[in-house]
């Protein structure tokens, strides 16, 4: 055999000092007869006893030599097959070159390794070589060591009947390595190139284990062109692998020769690489056999009972089948199966399986597992030739029934009953008078698939367990139609344990419950359904049911319930029910739900209904299901996407993930908590998370917790769009939220999306009455964007004995319209009625074209109420384009408002708060950017700090108190600090207090430029304060620039019976018209001003035309400030007074 690969001559040191004979050589020194180390790679065709080609690199390294005498050397080899798998080689060698006789004499030890891929071997060889200028001869031995031969795979074909069992062709695969000897002899056959051309013919000898022994020839040729480079060609035959042809190409660097010896010489050829075979052989062997297919449950071989019907009374072998069923089933034992070919078919009757009897036909492909070969298919299986059973078929302990047609059965097709472990599959099923499959207390694991059940006057499938029934029943690739009652029935009671996993089903046109889940007392039931279908369930005859999924758990039982990718559709009634329930005096029921890419379509009331009540636990996980289409009752009633509700003390947790919830006839999500006062309190958490809510009618979410109830909702990452008004013109609100009579309730709005809504964006309410415990509502909206809404965008109010706290932070507020009377309009609308508590901070919000007010913020109680609490904190905001006012402020009556335009907290004066392009209503009204109002005895404290109000088609801030003399008096404290208010129509900055009200007022820090007079030509003052009836003003206006006004810079005036105190100091008035400041006092009481610091180019003008009008330093005000100073009529007129109380 040719050489696997080429290497090259290797040189290697030794002391030896021997004396040797001259040696044939071209320069006669001893170094350059000395074999160099080498490498090389090498590449090799396909040969006997390997199946794959392989590419090697080798290295050749003197150990230890006499130059020109011997040589010691190791010699190494990896080789990498083209099927990923490698072989390596290690040579140990001898040679010694006789000058007398010109020839090398050697031998060699070898270890071998190779992998198969499915085996490691390993082998040891040793050889002979005699290399002479005249002929070569060699000797190679290869020995396997450990283990030689190894089993790769068995298969089986062609199963075949004989008798009672089944026979099966077996071929069993082995590798085995190959122990041999080979011999050759050859010679140079002509010089070619650098090197020459040699020939060689030898014999061989294999032998394995499991494989034929025998010789073989063998020819080659190799060819040395050069020193670095060898080709090879071999030829060989043998009974074990036949004729192989196999080509070699090596190369090596540096080459096999000395430097020193002519390279024709035999000296030359010391340093080559071994020649032998480089791979293990190894023989792949095929066994041929027959066995007995044997049963892996019981180790015994199968024996079958044959049966053709309509044949005479056989034995039940194959070759004399029964003719009949109960003759083969009076034969079968434990263990064994009845198989039924169809022959004439003349129709079974009722019959019943003994314990531990298969009952299989050969209608469809019957597969058994079998010792050592998996599944087989039996042979006749698959014909498509079903037997006809014209009764009940009754199922015993361990037993099999498949590929029967049963129709028209007197009570169930098939029943088992207090008994264990059955399976049936493929059977065809058609209208029985009662269930088509009736499992009752069936134990143990059990089996119902591939099966066709149709027109049963009951259920399709019936399950049931009680007592201490522990059972698992897989449902799988069913298709049951047209069902007198439930598709499928599945039940637990008293203390069973039922585990129910259906998987690819298909449920069709069922009447009452496309499939019914119950678990009742102390039973534990575990459903899982997956893959399925469940469509066009119906009303009974009683108007009733119409579920396609319907699930409960009660008095104290626990469900597990898992969905996956399933639709459901078309439903007379709820798509999904679920509802837990159980008494005060009860364990507590405790049901687990979880759906996954599931749909729910064209449900009528509710798409998925989700209730708990009384003494128990819900926790529903929806996730990337769609929810679509839901239609109201015949009531004209439900029509909900998602209904969520618990009563009475149930805790019930829903989140919904991914979900798409669309086409609701009602709302798209509905979600309701109650307790009575004398119940448990119930507990509802509701989470959304990319969950989007389309095309819902009244409301997109609607979330209500009455009386003794605790709600939690979170949205995150979703949207709601598309919200119309109910076939009353009511709703629209795309997220609507209620609190009532005691109620607690948390909502969590986050970067979520609520879009034209037919009503408003947002609606949250919250109201007890006085003898009801008090509501609690906290409302945080982030990130979240609110457009093209009608009436309000964001509406929040506070009724009564309750309390309300709401954060906004980082949204957008956008193109809110009037709703259908024309009314509204306002992007953010809060209001505190009858004695309420609210607490308001917006943040980093932005608010645009709003048909309305911007934002509107009202409080008010009547004398005999609580005093309503009303707390606005607005921060980093900004108001645009909005109409009427940009920011509107009302206390009415007995209530009590506070707010802030400030940038973070009460601690700061900073902001950036920008109200901008505030244009007047429909009728010509408003305009305001800040409208703020205390009425009939409220109480309203604000503060407006680094806010930018600019382009109002009206005064840039209004401030307005108010009280009737019968009524409480109205209290009003303001500050506005480092406020810029630009281009306003009327006033800049406008304050006013009349009849019983009191103001404390402070500007400071601020710019008011540009104000215009309005559109009948008045006004134009920068500030305008005005005090009437008897109301009382103090009022601080320091380090103010005022400029630019059409009317005067500061006007101040006092009628009637009011009472004014005022700072006037260190202000800048610039450009106004004359007057620049201008106070005027036509009261009956006191004016009291101290002006000081200030300094106008458009002179000061002070005028009493009634009262006692007081100034501080009077004598010294000319001096105090820089501008002409007018007193009216004169100063002898006024009252100087050291300071203004």
């Amino acid at each position: 055999m040719l050489s696997q690969t080429l290497t090259s001559p290797v040189v290697a040191q030794t002391s030896d000092t021997e004396t040797t004979t001259p040696l044939p050589s071209s320069s006669g020194q001893a170094a350059d007869l000395k074999i160099r180390p080498r490498v090389g790679a090498g590449f090799t065709t396909t040969g006997a006893g390997y199946q794959e080609p392989f590419f090697s690199l080798e290295g050749f390294f003197p150990i230890q030599q006499n130059p020109g005498n011997n040589l010691t050397f190791l010699e190494g080899k990896v080789l990498f097959f083209t099927d990923s798998n490698i072989g390596t080689n290690l040579i140990l060698g001898k040679r010694f070159y006789s000058s007398d006789q010109n020839k090398i004499l050697g031998g060699y030890l070898s270890y071998d390794v190779r992998d198969t891929g499915n085996t490691l071997f390993h082998q040891i060889g040793g050889g002979f070589e005699r290399l002479s200028d005249a002929w070569d001869l060699r000797i190679n031995g290869y020995l396997p060591i450990g283990n030689t031969r190894e089993k790769m795979a068995e298969s089986i074909s062609n199963p075949f009947f004989q008798q009672n069992f089944l026979l099966l062709n077996r071929t069993t695969q082995f590798e085995a390595a190959m122990a041999g000897v080979d011999v050759e002899a050859g010679g140079r056959l002509l010089r070619l190139g650098d090197g020459d051309l040699r020939g060689y013919a030898g014999v061989y000898y294999y032998s394995a284990q499991g494989s034929d022994s025998g010789f073989g020839v063998r020819g080659r040729l190799e060819a040395r062109p050069t020193d670095t480079l060898r080709l090879g060609l071999s030829i060989q035959h043998d009974p074990t692998f036949d004729t192989k042809v196999v080509l070699s190409l090596g190369v090596n660097v540096p080459g096999t020769r000395p430097r020193g010896v002519d390279k024709s010489s035999v000296l030359a050829r010391l340093g080559e690489s071994v020649e032998r075979k480089a791979a293990i052989t190894v023989d792949e062997q095929a066994k041929n056999d027959t066995v007995v297919a044997t049963n892996p449950k019981t180790g015994a071989p199968f024996v079958f009972r044959h049966v053709t019907l309509g044949t005479g009374a056989g034995d039940g072998t194959f070759e004399n089948p029964s003719g009949t069923v109960q003759d083969g089933l009076n034969l079968a034992q434990s263990g064994e199966i009845v198989y039924v070919q169809a022959g004439t078919n003349p129709g079974i009757e009722a019959f019943k399986i003994p314990d531990g009897v298969s009952v299989l036909s050969t209608a469809v492909a019957q597969r058994i597992d079998t010792v050592g070969f998996s599944t087989l298919q039996l042979p006749l299986s698959g014909s498509g030739g079903f037997p006809v059973v014209n009764g009940t078929v009754t199922l015993g302990n361990n037993t099999t029934l498949s590929g029967f047609a049963i129709t028209n059965a007197t009570g169930s097709a098939i029943q088992g009953i207090s008994i264990q472990n059955v399976t049936v599959r493929d059977n065809r099923i058609t209208n029985p008078s009662e269930q088509g499959i009736n499992l009752t207390d069936v134990a143990g694991t059990s089996l119902i698939a591939n099966n066709t059940v149709t027109g049963s006057r009951l259920g399709g499938i019936f399950v049931s367990a009680s007592g201490n029934t522990q059972q698992e029943l897989n449902v799988n690739s069913n298709t049951i139609s047209d069902s007198g009652r439930q598709g499928i029935f599945v039940q637990a009671s008293e203390n069973a344990q039922q585990k129910f996993t259906a998987n690819s089903n298909t449920v069709s046109n069922s009447v009452g419950q496309g499939i019914f889940l119950q678990t009742n007392n102390n039973s534990r039931q575990n459903v899982a359904i997956a893959n399925s279908t469940i469509s066009r369930t119906t009303v009974d005859s009683q108007g009733e049911g119409g579920q396609g999924l319907f699930a409960q758990a009660n008095s104290g039982a626990q469900q597990t319930v898992k969905l996956e990718n399933t639709q459901v559709s078309d439903s007379a009634n709820q798509g999904i029910f679920v509802s837990a329930f159980s008494k005060v005096d009860e364990p507590q029921s405790r049901q687990n739900v979880t759906l996954t890419g599931t749909s729910v379509s064209n449900s009528i009331s509710q798409g998925i209904f989700l209730q708990g009540n009384n003494n128990s636990r819900q926790d529903v996980a929806i996730a990337n299901g769609t929810i679509n289409g839901t239609t109201r009752d015949s009531k004209g009633e439900g029509g909900q996407g998602l209904f969520a509700q618990a009563n009475s003390g149930a805790q019930q947790t829903v989140q919904l993930d991914s979900t798409k919830v669309s086409e609701s006839a009602g709302q798209g999500i509905f979600v309701s908590a109650f307790s009575k006062v004398d119940e448990p309190q119930s507990r509802q958490t509701v989470t959304l998370n990319g969950t989007s809510v389309s095309n819902s009618t009244g409301q997109g979410v609607f979330l209500q917790a009455n009386n003794n109830s605790q709600q939690q909702f979170a949205i995150a990452n979703g949207t709601i769009n598309g919200t119309t008004r109910d076939s009353k013109g009511e709703g629209g609100q795309g997220l609507f939220a209620q609190a009532n009579s005691g109620a607690q309730q948390q909502i969590t709005v986050d970067n979520s999306q609520v879009s034209n809504s037919a009503g408003q964006g947002v609606f949250f309410s919250t109201s007890s009455q006085a003898s009801e415990p008090q509501s609690r509502q906290n409302i945080t909206l982030n990130g979240t964007n609110v457009s093209n809404s009608a009436g309000q965008a964001v509406f929040l109010q506070a009724n009564n004995n309750s309390q309300q706290i709401v954060a906004i932070a980082n949204g957008t507020i956008k193109s809110t319209a009037l709703d259908s009377k024309g009314e509204g309009g306002q992007g953010l609308f809060a209001q505190t009625n009858g004695g309420a508590q609210q607490q308001l901070t917006v943040n980093s919000t932005q608010v645009s074209d709003s048909a309305g007010q911007g934002m509107f913020f009202s409080t008010s109680s009547t004398a005999e109420e609580p005093t309503s609490q009303q707390t606005v904190n607005l921060n980093g905001n900004s108001v645009t384009n909005s109409k009427g006012q940009g920011v509107f402020f009302q206390a009415n009556g007995n209530s009590t408002q506070q707010f802030a335009i400030t940038n973070s907290t009460q601690q700061f004066a900073i902001t950036n708060s920008t109200i901008n392009g505030t244009t007047v209503d429909s009728k010509g009204n408003g305009g305001q950017g800040i409208f703020t109002q205390a009425n009939g005895g409220a109480q309203q404290n604000f503060n407006i700090e680094g806010t930018q109000v600019s382009n109002s088609a009206g005064q840039g801030i209004f401030v307005s108190a108010s009280s009737q003399l019968t009524e409480p008096t109205t209290r009003q404290t303001f500050i506005i600090n480092n406020t810029s208010v630009n281009n306003s129509a009327g006033q800049g900055i406008f304050v006013q207090a009349s009849n019983n009200s009191t103001q404390q007022v402070a500007i400071t820090n601020s710019t008011i430029n540009g104000t215009t007079v309005d559109s009948q030509g008045q006004g134009g003052q920068g500030i305008f304060t005005q005090a009437n009836g008897i109301a009382q003003q103090n009022i601080n206006i320091n380090k103010n620039t005022v400029s630019n006004s059409a009317g005067q810079g500061i006007f101040m005036q006092a009628n009637s019976d009011s009472q004014v105190s005022a700072d006037v100091q260190f202000n800048i008035l610039q450009n106004n018209m004359i007057p620049g400041f201008y106070a005027v006092m036509n009261a009956t009481k006191t004016f009291c001003v101290r002006l000081n610091g200030n300094n106008s180019n458009t002179n000061f003008v002070l005028q009493r035309n009634a009262g006692t009008f007081q100034v501080s330093d009077r004598d010294s005000v000319s001096t105090n400030n820089t501008g002409t100073v007018d007193f009216a009529p004169a100063i002898e007129s006024f009252t100087n007074v050291t300071t203004c109380p």
